[in-house]
């Protein structure tokens, strides 16, 4: 989470906002970074930089993004890009407009506890009209084993957040390609969280389960080739997945699906 703790930034052009978690640290040319941009003479509405994830035992990955500047017409292959590489899911490597989050009223949901920063960015994208990204990583993200990432959830409130990012998301379908690629990885998100019901993992009752049956089959309705769906998990999850792939009658998969997991 993101919200910890965030630094009011004033520069040549105008207010702006970073957010720091608590637990991670910047190095010192960490902000200067961002400064070069806004003291230049290059107008942007918000600013990405790359970030370093410090891993519980030491190791750590870097993540250095390619720089460049783009405008609202290249917007949807940008947020495809910031999307597969990882950078567009957290508020802390990135620098906001003050105004804009105040004129828009962008805030975090309070009932989102995961994915929220991914949330907010997303909103936040509604409003911009160009981007920087800075290849920089001077940000240190902790990563923490008794973190929200980690705990165990329950998919049926998870699969809400899903719904809201893929609202969000829709914005940029025009990108056929990442249209492809966040459908398939949806559909792949709606299932898992249907077999966590079945193995009890979530509590849910027989409505519910239906329900996500329902959600299932109808977004894989709408999907150009199925087959392109992926599971990857163990064996038994993976017959699940073949079984709800095979299937169009809800309640035929409701009694298999029991009848598999019993079995197990």
């Amino acid at each position: 989470m993101s919200k910890a703790r965030n630094i009011g930034l004033k520069r040549a052009r105008g207010e702006w906002v970073a957010f720091m978690d608590a637990d991670d640290w910047v190095e010192e040319d960490f902000y200067e970074s961002y400064f070069k941009v806004v003291s230049s003479s290059v107008s942007c509405d918000i600013i990405f930089s790359g970030y370093i994830r410090e891993l519980p035992l030491g190791d750590y990955r870097t993540l250095s993004l390619v720089p460049g500047y783009v405008e609202k017409k290249d917007l949807s292959k940008t947020i495809e890009y910031l999307n597969k590489t990882e950078a567009l899911g957290w508020a802390w490597n990135k620098l906001f407009k003050r105004s804009i989050i105040e004129q828009q009223g962008i805030r975090f949901d309070p009932t989102v506890q995961l994915r929220e920063d991914e949330l907010f960015t997303l909103m936040y994208c509604r409003h911009v009209h160009s981007i920087q990204i800075i290849s920089d990583s001077l940000y240190h993200y902790m990563m923490n084993d008794n973190s929200l990432v980690h705990r165990k959830r329950n998919y049926i409130d998870y699969q809400r957040t899903s719904d809201l990012l893929y609202k969000e998301y829709s914005r940029y379908f025009d990108n056929e390609e990442f249209r492809k690629y966040y459908q398939q990885g949806y559909a792949s998100g709606i299932f898992y969280a249907l077999t966590t019901m079945y193995t009890g993992e979530t509590k849910a009752t027989k409505k519910q389960r239906l329900s996500f049956i329902c959600k299932f089959l109808n977004f894989r309705s709408q999907l150009d080739i199925k087959s392109d769906i992926r599971y990857k998990a163990n064996k038994w999850k993976n017959l699940l997945f073949k079984t709800v792939m095979s299937c169009g009658d809800v309640n035929a998969i409701d009694f298999i699906l029991k009848f598999i997991v019993n079995r197990l």
